[in-house]
């Protein structure tokens, strides 16, 4: 299965893969913390890729054929909404802090369906 968004690694090296078979051409356009733009290489079945060196924080959108700007529709952080550019996010370096909340909504999930009748 190809995995398609952003894929970032602690050496900062980030992979950026979209799925888009119609456009003639896939750019990474980044925002901040400065504007460049990277062409992206298209792969098997439609698919377009780009590594680069980023931070966590960077913004970002795809640009298609030269002109459309569209956010990645498969990203994990969208700071100002759907419509907006998205965010490079490191999730090694999320630090949770309401591990009790999240362990008791999954000891509450399972017991209610391990009671279900089927």
């Amino acid at each position: 299965m190809v995995k398609i968004g952003v894929h970032y690694s602690k050496n900062s090296e980030c992979q950026f893969r979209v799925w888009a078979p119609l456009p003639k051409q896939i750019a990474l356009k980044i925002l901040s913390p400065h504007e460049k733009l990277l062409p992206m290489q298209q792969t098997a079945q439609g698919y377009w890729q780009v590594t680069t060196t980023v931070e966590p924080g960077t913004c970002y959108v795809y640009q298609l054929n030269g002109h459309l700007e569209c956010p990645d529709l498969a990203s994990q952080f969208q700071p100002d909404g759907v419509h907006g550019a998205s965010e490079v996010f490191d999730h090694q370096a999320f630090v949770w802090s309401d591990t009790r909340l999240v362990w008791r909504c999954l000891s509450r999930f399972h017991s209610s369906s391990l009671s279900r009748k089927n």
